[in-house]
């Protein structure tokens, strides 16, 4: 299926686009689309199943009302080699950016969500970094095994 020079909008609460199984639901393209629901539940683009991945060249992504706790594009941890590249405005990416490795955006604070390639670290990004009800702070694919010693993220 391919969609080319649209736009997703209006009154919608619970998602702008889902891509989901249960078979395969891949090579689906969106081209040139905008895609701004205010604010829905669970984020204005969801992807998920293994056979399941989306192909979006040149989306523009926005939701002036969206809760910050909710990311604009959610791609669950089954799905992979999903390829998204445009502008998104105000929240965020969640998804394993080692399984889709060419998910990349722009936005008005920064230039990519997308690990740089040029650095040596997995993770050097520290996506996925949480504080736990401990305090302490945990980041994936990053352990401080020699002791004693300290590292620090600031949020």
């Amino acid at each position: 299926n391919t969609f080319h020079a649209g736009a997703v909008t209006g009154t919608m609460t619970e998602m702008g686009l889902l891509a989901e199984g249960p078979g395969p639901c891949n090579g689906n393209r969106f081209d040139n689309i905008a895609i701004e629901p205010s604010k829905p539940l669970y984020g204005h683009v969801v992807v998920r199943g293994s056979k399941t991945n989306v192909h979006m060249g040149s989306v523009r992504i926005e939701g002036t009302k969206q809760v910050p706790a909710v990311p604009m594009v959610h791609i669950y941890d089954n799905s992979y080699n999903n390829v998204i590249d445009g502008m998104i405005l105000h929240q965020g990416v969640l998804a394993d950016f080692y399984r889709n490795p060419d998910v990349k955006f722009l936005s008005y604070k920064g230039t990519s969500v997308q690990p740089t390639p040029n650095n040596a670290f997995r993770n050097a990004a520290f996506h996925g970094a949480a504080v736990a009800p401990d305090g302490t702070v945990a980041v994936p694919h990053w352990t401080l095994k020699e002791g004693p010693g300290q590292a620090s993220l600031s949020f």
